[in-house]
């Protein structure tokens, strides 16, 4: 159980970096700002999709 919840732990830190790089090379394309627009987006709907869990 600990195993899984290790794995589970990973893959979610995984998935929030991979997004948080995406979004942020389109953020920079379109929204050419100082601000990390998509750090905050993504860091937003994760808490998001966390609260409805």
């Amino acid at each position: 159980m600990m195993l899984r919840a290790f794995l589970m732990v990973g893959f979610g830190g995984f998935l929030g970096s991979v997004a948080r790089y995406g979004v942020k090379l389109l953020t920079d394309k379109y929204l050419p700002l100082s601000f990390p627009y998509g750090t905050f987006i993504v860091n937003i709907v994760g808490c998001f999709i966390i609260g409805l869990l």
